[in-house]
C-alpha cells in the first residue's frame, strides 16, 4: 500500500493495529496478514471512511494463550485473524459509545456479505464498566459464510457467553 512503509495496510489502518496483544518478534504464520489485510480493506477501512473518525482495533490477531486468556472459543476467528474486536472515537455531537453503537448499525445495514459476523458486545450494565463495550466483526468463513441462512451471523451479548439473535433491527 505505501512504498515507505509496507505494514500500511489501508489508508487509515497499520498491520501493527492487529497485533497489540501478540509478543514483539512473533513470526505471523502464513495467513495471518492476507486475512488481516481482507478484514481492514472489505470492512473496517470503508466504515472508517463512513464514520469519518477513528476506528480503534482493541483485539486483533490472537495467539491461543491470550484467545483462552480473554475467555475465547477455541475455534476463535481471532486466532486466524479473521477477526476484530473494534470501537470508534468520539465525534463533536456523539460519545465514543453512541458512535460504536452507530458504527454496528452501519456495517449491519451496509457491507451484507462482506462479513462473516457481527457482535454487538454491550456488556456495561452487566459489569458497570462504561468502556465494556466493542463490535465484534469477522470476514466470511465456513463457520460463518456472511449469508442470511446463518443464524448467528448477527448477534448481541449483553452478559459474557450469552448471545441473542439480532434480528430487525433489534435483539431477539
Amino acid at each position: 500500500m505505501n512504498a515507505t512503509d509496507p505494514h500500511q495496510i489501508t489508508p487509515h489502518f497499520h498491520l501493527a493495529e492487529f497485533l497489540t496483544k501478540v509478543p514483539s518478534g512473533t513470526v505471523l504464520p502464513t495467513g495471518i496478514e492476507a486475512n488481516i489485510r481482507q478484514l481492514a480493506t472489505t470492512i473496517l477501512e470503508p466504515l472508517r471512511v463512513a464514520m469519518g473518525t477513528a476506528v480503534h482495533v482493541n483485539d486483533g490477531w490472537r495467539l491461543e494463550a491470550h484467545n483462552a486468556a480473554v475467555g475465547g472459543v477455541p475455534t476463535s476467528d481471532h486466532l486466524s485473524a479473521r477477526a476484530a474486536d473494534i470501537y470508534v472515537a468520539k465525534s463533536a455531537e456523539r460519545s465514543w459509545q453512541d458512535r460504536t453503537i452507530d458504527a454496528f448499525d452501519w456495517i449491519r445495514e451496509n457491507l451484507g456479505g462482506r462479513f462473516g459476523q457481527l457482535i454487538l458486545e454491550d456488556r456495561r450494565a452487566h459489569s458497570g464498566d462504561p468502556g465494556d463495550l466493542c463490535i465484534h466483526v469477522s470476514i466470511p468463513t465456513a463457520k460463518h459464510p456472511g449469508t442470511a441462512a446463518d443464524p448467528s451471523r448477527i448477534l448481541v451479548s449483553y452478559m459474557p457467553k450469552q448471545y441473542r439473535l439480532w434480528v430487525d433491527g433489534r435483539d431477539a
